[in-house]
């Protein structure tokens, strides 16, 4: 099998499948939204063998077993926070390198090392060093889904940044499917879709916060001619009246910033 680059997206539940086991709608449009974002391989997530016994309520099921193609090293415990799996930015970063490495030197096929590597120039040193054959990255590919094609093309610093809030995590606990606290559209590529508008408008934006932001960037992205007008002198400053807000210590910032994307 030949990929057209050595960037995979790290196999993260979504639970939007089906009830029997296979890729809803919604399961296709996400991964699809992905695929035309540029990454070389895709894995799909949790995937059970036994239909009687599904890993998580929405997961796809695997009709047979398969021999081993790769090894992708991960860590952690999987119970119920995935304590140590899914790495916050207080962990640090590339946590599992060093055990990719440890395993790429006994094994002859290729290694997929794992684990906050979310840097593209991190990424390339891994590979340029021998330490692995593919780097995963999981949590930025629901925060940009473009994110291959950007790097590729040169444009790395218009990369939607991950931020390690753990919302993926927190959405699949409480509402029973994957979103992003930084990117309304996962989950929702089909309900969110922006096409060209048959006829473009001025359209004026007050206010460059979170919302007014992707208001803004929606609104150009269909091809409408967008004046953002704002009271500060740098924008974004503030996120719902104070700096320290996150979608960590304050909900609202990642409903505020999902509500605007439907602005057309």
């Amino acid at each position: 099998m030949t990929v057209r680059n050595r960037l995979v997206m790290s196999p993260m539940e979504t639970m939007y499948g089906t009830p029997d086991g296979l890729p809803s709608e919604r399961t296709r449009d996400y991964f699809a939204a992905r695929a035309k974002g540029g990454v070389g391989l895709i894995t799909v997530g949790a995937t059970g063998i036994d239909h009687h016994h599904p890993e998580t309520p929405g997961g796809l099921h695997l009709g047979t077993d398969a021999a081993v193609d790769a090894f992708h090293v991960s860590g952690g415990v999987i119970d119920r926070l995935v304590t140590g799996m899914v790495n916050s930015a207080a962990d640090g970063d590339a946590l599992n390198v060093g055990a990719a490495a440890a395993v790429k030197q006994v094994v002859d096929v290729p290694v997929i090392a794992v684990g906050r590597i979310h840097d593209p120039q991190r990424a390339e040193q891994i590979l340029a060093e021998g330490r692995a054959d593919f780097i995963a990255m999981g949590r930025p590919m629901l925060a940009d889904a473009d994110l291959p094609n950007k790097v590729a093309s040169g444009r790395a610093d218009r990369v939607r940044k991950c931020i390690s809030c753990e919302n993926c995590i927190d959405a699949m606990e409480q509402r029973f499917s994957v979103d992003c606290a930084v990117n309304p559209r996962t989950g929702k590529e089909r309900a969110l879709a922006a096409p060209r508008a048959s006829r473009p408008k001025k359209v004026v934006v007050i206010g460059s916060g979170p919302a007014g932001m992707e208001a803004a960037r929606v609104s150009a992205e269909r091809g409408h001619h967008v004046t953002m007008f704002e009271r500060n002198t740098r924008p974004a400053e503030r996120c719902c009246g104070r700096r320290s807000c996150t979608p960590r210590t304050n909900r609202s910032c990642g409903g505020c910033a999902t509500r605007s994307a439907g602005a057309r």
